[in-house]
């Protein structure tokens, strides 16, 4: 058993359940609002789409980009959060990109609109990076904590060894 590397990460099947929720209640909410015309009634009703948005980018980033970096657990999590936000920015914009094409937008106020809804893709997948940071964070230090211990016990059946 190779204690250098910390356990294999059950959290794959998390991930994908938690996006597939996320996923189906936007799909959801989406044609909600499209059947019942909330974007004319209630102008904000779109926010908490942008933020499901934004974490639901933030988490298929991070799973492809997880299972791509397994090895580089041990580096920096500042790239890696980075990339999470940049996946949300450009989907963002091209969804934005998307509903002018195909005449989606219904504001009067459509720079102002469109601002804060890319602001709202990015406080999504900013909740998911910090998530992330945090859980590298953590896979981190448990395993250098696994690390030191080896050695210690290296160090110990090396001298028993010597005697």
């Amino acid at each position: 058993m190779d204690h250098h590397k910390p356990p294999a990460i059950p959290h794959s099947a998390f991930v994908g359940t938690f996006a597939l929720v996320i996923a189906f209640s936007l799909v959801f909410l989406y044609l909600f609002s499209l059947r019942y015309h909330l974007q004319f009634f209630y102008p904000w009703s779109d926010i908490p789409m942008h933020i499901m948005g934004g974490m639901l980018i933030g988490l298929v980033s991070h799973f492809i980009g997880y299972r791509r970096s397994r090895e580089n657990e041990h580096q920096d999590p500042l790239p890696y959060m980075l990339a999470i936000m940049l996946s949300a920015l450009v989907i963002g914009i091209m969804w934005e990109l998307y509903e002018v094409i195909f005449g989606l937008t219904y504001t009067l106020h459509y720079w102002p609109d469109t601002v804060g809804d890319i602001l709202m893709d990015l406080l999504g997948a900013g909740i998911v990076a910090l998530i992330v940071r945090a859980y590298l964070v953590r896979n981190i230090k448990k395993s250098t904590e696994i690390k030191k211990k080896d050695d210690v016990t290296n160090e110990n059946i090396s001298l028993k060894n010597m005697r």
